[in-house]
């Protein structure tokens, strides 16, 4: 048996692409990024979701790199295009974590910081293929570590501690002692840490309770937070409607927290369902930076979320049967992944962001006001993406702001 598991956290705030990095093979990238996003968000879709792509493709390579015969047909049809190779794929999942979590230097390093580990603990004694360990640590720099799942409440206080380490602290007891048993025997374990500082962040003494229509017509009061500021913005055409686009840049540009506003309550649906990569690319290429009065809501979300119905819904089946061929990352028995798990953590406020994870190409219109406005005070949805690389790093909606943790200092403190 096989634990896979994605432990992610998001902070939220309190260009140019890499060359060596190309547009196929990236664009590959955010497509998937949107693909797993939908199957998550579909799970649930009036409930607020955050999920973190990036890791969740990094876990996903990790049992790839392990697969053969029709399991591993699967995850390639499911994860990149027929006509981008594996090894190319795999290359570049390399060279966009290596530039994500570089190193920052000087005041960059409180800006923005991205950490990301992934470790594979082992059942002692329970052998893996050496080749699967070298692919694996070389593509993906992952870590073998050795724990007992015979006693399983001190592998998952094991896994567990260093989930805490590898998030600053923001995810915690993941696992329990149910969550192991005597056939255990691999957990993969990805953790992201990730945290931005608004470049230009939003005066506290401007948060004040404003209303939010959600779906259904009701309206909540919600810290909502104001800064009239420089921002790139856009206003694009999609079917009968208008979404309006803000990006707002964390550090010194290096990544970007992007929200994609339905000028209508009952709009965040069919935009989720018909935005694609190339619409993506192309609405973000045709935003101006303008003077914006930007008004966003103040929120918190600390979600778990079991992703065997989103990957099973993506034609991602065997992985979970016992006839799974593994056999590239094992000789001694069948393995199958028993548990799938992500768990994310973000916050967006006035400094920055911290966090443990319509067809077609209609023309921009920059509309040629005085001013503009961007009020979020209704269902959005937002990307936290890496600039450099153009990773989609986050993705997420939100739905019911009182749902997502506002509660004590932030209602009373207004």
């Amino acid at each position: 048996m096989l634990v896979f598991v994605l432990t992610l956290l998001l902070v939220s705030v309190s260009g140019q692409t890499d060359p060596d990095l190309s547009a196929p093979l990236t664009d590959a990238s955010t497509a998937l990024a949107l693909k797993l996003y939908r199957a998550v968000a579909a799970l649930d879709p009036d409930e607020n979701a955050v999920l973190c792509p990036l890791g969740m493709i990094q876990m996903l390579a990790q049992v790839q790199l392990g697969a053969r015969g029709s399991t591993l047909q699967q995850l390639r049809r499911a994860m990149h295009p027929a006509d981008v190779q594996n090894d190319a794929f795999l290359l570049l999942l390399q060279k966009e974590a290596e530039a994500i979590v570089s190193p920052q230097k000087g005041s960059e390093e409180e800006a923005f910081h991205m950490a990301m580990a992934s470790a594979l603990f082992l059942q002692e004694g329970f052998p893996l293929r050496e080749a699967y360990l070298q692919t694996s640590r070389a593509h993906l720099h992952t870590s073998l570590k050795h724990v007992d799942f015979f006693h399983a409440s001190k592998a998952a206080h094991e896994i567990n501690m260093w989930v805490e380490s590898q998030t600053n602290g923001k995810i915690w007891q993941l696992f329990s002692s149910d969550d192991f048993g005597p056939l255990s025997r691999v957990a993969l374990v990805n953790a992201v840490y990730f945290k931005g500082s608004w470049q230009q962040p939003f005066p506290r003494e401007n948060t004040a309770l404003r209303g939010f229509t959600k779906r259904d017509g009701s309206v909540a009061h919600v810290p909502m937070m104001y800064h009239k500021l420089q921002a790139n913005i856009g206003y694009f055409p999609h079917g009968e409607s208008e979404v309006q686009l803000l990006e707002l840049v964390y550090g010194q540009g290096e990544a970007s927290f992007i929200v994609l506003l339905p000028d209508s309550v009952e709009g965040l649906p069919k935009l989720e369902k018909d935005l694609t990569q190339q619409l993506l690319n192309a609405w973000m290429t045709q935003t101006q930076q303008e003077e914006v009065e930007v008004h966003l809501p103040r929120f918190k979300v600390n979600q778990r979320v079991d992703l065997e119905k989103a990957l099973r819904s993506l034609n991602i089946t065997e992985l979970f049967d016992p006839g799974c061929d593994l056999s590239g990352m094992s000789g001694a028995g069948q393995l199958h992944i028993s548990k799938a798990v992500q768990r994310t953590f973000i916050e967006v406020n006035e400094e920055g962001s911290e966090a443990a994870a319509a067809t077609g190409g209609a023309a921009a219109v920059i509309m040629s006001l005085q001013g503009h406005r961007f009020l979020a005070d209704r269902p959005f949805l937002f990307l936290i993406r890496h600039r450099l690389t153009g990773a989609v790093l986050f993705m997420g909606h939100v739905m019911q702001p009182e749902l997502i943790e506002t509660r004590g200092r932030d209602t009373q403190a207004l």
